[in-house]
């Protein structure tokens, strides 16, 4: 990476956390919305069988790695200690995630 230049890394989030706050599918699958059935969830992602191969373009680790490495509890905290406070709370009027797409579609 030359000097001046972003590393992809950082490039992929800024990407994924604009088109959140737009109300839009991410790219890369860096952003988590909330917790479903005890699980961590990411904002619906663009094209999602593609992901892994995008986020390994730009030096991001597997989607589904990504996603234990928020859950996994701390060595001095409980699972539930550590899920709190993961997520900020972005469900605000206009700010639920879209529905994902259906196979059907």
């Amino acid at each position: 990476m030359a000097d001046g230049e972003a590393d992809p890394r950082h490039e992929a989030y800024l990407i994924d956390r604009v088109r959140m706050n737009e109300g839009r599918e991410q790219v890369y699958g860096t952003q988590l919305a909330d917790f479903r059935d005890g699980a961590l969830v990411p904002w619906p992602i663009e094209d999602p069988h593609a992901g892994d191969r995008r986020r390994a373009s730009v030096g991001l680790e597997p989607l589904r790695e990504y996603i234990v490495s928020f859950s996994e509890p701390k060595p001095d905290q409980s699972l539930e200690d550590s899920r709190a406070g993961q997520l900020p709370d972005r469900r605000r009027p206009g700010r639920d995630p879209p529905a994902p797409a259906s196979d059907t579609d």
